[in-house]
Order: C-alpha cells, then structure tokens, then sequence
C-alpha cells in the first residue's frame, strides 16, 4: 500500500515539473475595510471565537473581550461569497445596519457599485435653501442634503463636476461632449448697459422680464470675448466674484480626472463616519474614501482597489500565503465543528485559503499553492485521505484557472500540480 502511493505522489510531482509557471506577484482587487467587525461580542463563546481570524478580539484586551465576528467569518461560513463565479447577495438576515453593514464592508458580500462616475461633489446644501450655486459646476440639490452633478456629469476628487457628458449617437456609438452649466451667468447684471448687452446670448435677459433687466454674461460672451480658451480663464474674470466660470462654460475649464472620486457626501462631526459608508475616514468633516478606494453617487466606498498595481515581494507573498493557509485550516476546523464530513473539510480548506490568497493580491499560481496547502494540512485533522486532499485542491485550481480564461490544458495542468502537493502534504503526515 504504501509503494502504491509512493508511486501516485511520483506521477502527480511528475506533472507538476511539467507544468509551466506564471510569472509570480500580483494586483489587489478587493480589501475588506481594515479591523471592521458586526459588533457581535458574544462570538466569544460560539464555535471560532477563539480564533481572531473570525471573531476579532478588542483591542489592548485579552480573551473573551471580543469585538465581533470578521469578514472571513462571513465567507467561511457562506452567508456572502462567491457563487458560480459571481458575488453572491449577502443573506437578507445577516446584512444592514443590525450587522454593522457587512454588505459594505466586506469582499464578495456583494456586488460593488460603479465607481466610474462619482456625482458625489462633497458639499452639502440643507443651509443653502436647496441651491448648490455655481462653486460645484453643473450640480443641483439632492433631497435637500448633497449636492450632486447632473445626471451625466461626474465629479473629480476635489468635488468639481465635469462638463464632459457621453452622448448616445446610435445603439453602438458614443461621443464625449462638451456642456455648460445650464442658465449659467456671471452675475453682472449691469451687462444690459453694454456692448453686447441686447443679445440674449450674451447677456442673459431675466426670466419673464423685459429688458434692461438682465441676470448676467453667459459662458457664450466668456468664449466670443476670448476670455476663455483651452481651459485658461482671464484672471480677472474668474472665481467667486464672476460666478466660477471655469467651473462652468466649455472652454474654461480645465479636464480633470474624474476616474476615482473619494467624495462620499457624508459629514463626520465627531471624527467618525458611519460604516454604510464602507471603507472611509474622516477629513475636515467631511467623509471621505481611505486612499485606494473610490466613491459612488450612492454616497459608499468600493472595496475594489485599482492603485494597487506593484508586484509583491519574495516576503511578502511567503507571508500572504501563510495567512492564506491558516484561513484554510480555519475553515476546515468551523465545517467540522459544524458536522462536516471530511471531503467537506478539506474542500473548505482549499477554497477559504485559495479565496484569501486571491483577496491578498497572489498570483494565480500562489493562491492554487495556498489551497493545495490548507486542504493537505487540514486533512490530517479532518482524517481525510491524501487523494479527497487532492480532490479538493485541484478543484478549486481548476475553477481559477478557468475563470481566468486558461485553455483546458492549462486548466488541467493547473489542478494536476495542485493535487500533487495537497496529497504530498496529506500523505507525509500520514507516513509519519
């Protein structure tokens, strides 16, 4: 019996040799919103409240002075996840305000908002009699509270709306236009007594009024005049005095990024903001998304992160894959606490490790390592065999490997050299 499985683990490290290896170092995509817990102390007591893993201990205190249960308790423990290869909807029962909104604060609890365009200017307009002026550009006042952008227009960082919109020419074709802010004017209501000031497109008439009773030079006069042109205003003619041109006319304003807002349009008086916000700190009152993330019109952070594009280093994934492996075991110890057979012990090993080695930024190559770890340590526990280790290793393999959009050769490469070293870790306790 045991030449037999000698001869297995050979055959199995023989395709593994064969396998070609990916370049290593990665990109985060996702990351929960740093020590956030559901505030249930009492996870202390319950199966994985010894673990901090799941159930985060207090800070500068010692156990059972808990503060909640942690992301990678929700996952382990499948009430969010990945289904299918998609986020799966957090149960309806553990998700909102109750649960310290998990759905907001932790990766594959749900899907995230679009963060491409941010109307989220920061400024606030419950004082402003529900007006927003012109400091923002094109906004308007939402539910007397936020001021956001016109719908197709999106906000830079610093709260400015863009007065680039995307237009729909046909079903398949779109242009970048540009629009002023609509009724816009510099407030020289004076502009009626000169040059130009009896045509309305100069010189803007007042609503149901006849003339000399004007409201002001629109962004019009600004470009026929030259005192706008390629984003530079004259400085004389510009800022709060003149109404923010350069907010406010094409021509005048500046481009400006407007691809990760932080703005959330919240406001944190006391120095915290509220955690449906998501990932957020405080910033002269108001609430804005911690550096990496960017905001949504819906006013939360995405946990996607996209500034995260450096290769890790040898430490650093020696060390992310040892974490991974322990949130491996951890798995399988709460699906045997919970009546699990083996096989599922295993297989919960190799999925919660693979999951957090992806969540932690390792390549594809790693998070199959980390798995294939978990699943072979975890089974000498769970008393599962070298080949149920195997099995769960190279299924969660495969499954990346094909979300990854790898031939099925690859795909098979990249199970078989997973398999190899979970049932070499299962069968060398084994043997010893």
């Amino acid at each position: 019996m045991q030449s037999l499985m000698q001869a297995v683990l050979l055959l199995l490290w023989g395709l593994t040799f064969a396998a070609e290896k990916p370049p290593k170092g990665g990109v985060k995509e996702c990351q929960d919103t740093p020590s956030w817990s559901n505030g249930w102390s009492g996870c202390a007591w319950l199966p994985g409240g010894k673990d901090p893993t799941l159930c985060r201990p207090t800070i500068n205190a010692s156990w059972p002075s808990t503060a909640g249960w942690t992301c990678e308790y929700y996952r382990q423990q499948g009430l969010c996840g990945e289904k299918n290869g998609a986020v799966k909807e957090i149960r309806q029962s553990a998700r909102g305000a109750l649960h310290n909104w998990p759905e907001k604060n932790c990766c594959g609890c749900e899907s995230q908002d679009d963060t491409t365009c941010n109307r989220q200017t920061g400024k606030l307009c419950a004082l402003e009699f529900g007006t927003c002026g012109f400091s923002q550009g094109p906004a308007y006042c939402h539910n007397f509270t936020q001021c956001l952008c016109l719908p197709g227009h999106c906000a830079d960082s610093s709260g400015i709306c863009s007065l680039s919109t995307k237009e729909v020419l046909t079903t398949n074709v779109t242009q970048s236009m540009c629009r002023d802010t609509p009724d816009w004017t510099n407030g020289w209501s004076g502009c009626a007594y000169e040059e130009g000031g009896k045509d309305p497109r100069l010189c803007k008439p007042t609503l149901g009024a006849a003339w000399p009773s004007t409201l002001g030079w629109t962004c019009e006069y600004y470009r026929t005049k030259g005192l706008c042109k390629d984003g530079t205003v004259e400085k004389w003619a510009m800022g709060e005095m003149h109404n923010y041109p350069e907010y406010n006319c094409c021509g005048c304003q500046k481009p400006s990024s407007t691809k990760c807002n932080r703005n959330t349009g919240g406001i944190c008086l006391l120095g915290v903001c509220d955690s449906s916000r998501g990932p957020t700190e405080c910033v002269k009152g108001q609430c804005l998304c911690q550096q990496g993330h960017c905001g949504t019109t819906t006013g939360v952070c995405s946990l996607t992160v996209d500034s995260y594009n450096q290769p890790l280093t040898p430490e650093g994934i020696q060390q992310a894959t040892g974490k991974a492996t322990d949130a491996g075991i951890s798995a399988a110890e709460a699906a045997r606490s919970s009546g699990k057979n083996a096989a599922e012990d295993v297989d919960a090993a190799a999925r919660a490790a693979g999951q957090a080695a992806v969540r932690a930024g390792l390549s594809g190559e790693d998070a199959a390592e980390a798995a294939a770890t978990a699943a072979g340590e975890a089974a000498v526990s769970a008393k599962a065999t070298p080949a149920q280790a195997a099995d769960a290793a190279a299924k969660w393999a495969r499954h990346e490997a094909e979300s990854a959009g790898l031939s099925q050769h690859d795909q098979a490469k990249a199970a078989a050299k997973a398999a190899a070293r979970a049932a070499s870790k299962a069968a060398r306790a084994v043997f010893l």
